[in-house]
């Protein structure tokens, strides 16, 4: 009973504060993971970021290293940081159509070398507007982070924003959150 009631209290603080769970709190999901939205051109634009084992934060995204999204394919990859610091750099990064909000969810296993290896093998791959872009990159460096996120949706064919909204919402993601 005492095990039910700690996992209760951790989903209510999940609910009502933006800043997630710490790690020494993360018992029943010792990972987690963010998608941060930006709007840009209608269509939307997304980055991620995991808890690393060790507390420590990474996040990256898909885009030019001045924020501006042309020309599409250049990657940048911030991190270790604590969850303060990645907020920050995520408010800032994008000067034109900056990060505006973000939604997380905890999972039950994690990888975090496994994932930056994955987002890291990405970028020297060509940028295809269509198939892999910063959404389909997104989704990607996730799978690689925990096989929970093996059934989501590959991202093709569908906008940021779209996917951003209400495909991660079909997969329990939290509420969006203003960053």
């Amino acid at each position: 009973m005492r095990r039910a009631w700690i996992v209760v209290c951790a989903l209510v603080l999940v609910t009502v504060t933006s800043e997630p769970v710490r790690a020494s709190t993360l018992r029943s999901y010792p990972g987690r993971a963010c998608v941060f939205y930006a709007p840009f051109a209608g269509i939307g634009h997304v980055g991620w970021a995991v808890l690393a084992e060790n507390g420590q934060w990474y996040g990256g995204a898909t885009e030019s290293t001045d924020g501006w999204p042309l020309p599409p394919g250049r990657s940048w990859l911030a991190g270790p940081y604590d969850w303060p610091r990645l907020l920050e750099v995520f408010r800032v990064k994008r000067k034109f159509s900056p990060y505006r909000a973000f939604r997380c969810r905890n999972v039950r296993s994690q990888g975090s070398a496994a994932a930056l290896a994955r987002f890291r093998s990405l970028v020297d791959v060509p940028y295809h507007v269509f198939t892999n872009n910063c959404l389909t990159r997104t989704v990607r460096t996730l799978r690689a982070y925990s096989s929970w996120f093996g059934g989501m949706h590959s991202g093709v064919g569908k906008t940021p924003w779209e996917y951003y909204r209400s495909g991660l919402s079909a997969y329990g993601w939290e509420p969006s959150r203003r960053l």
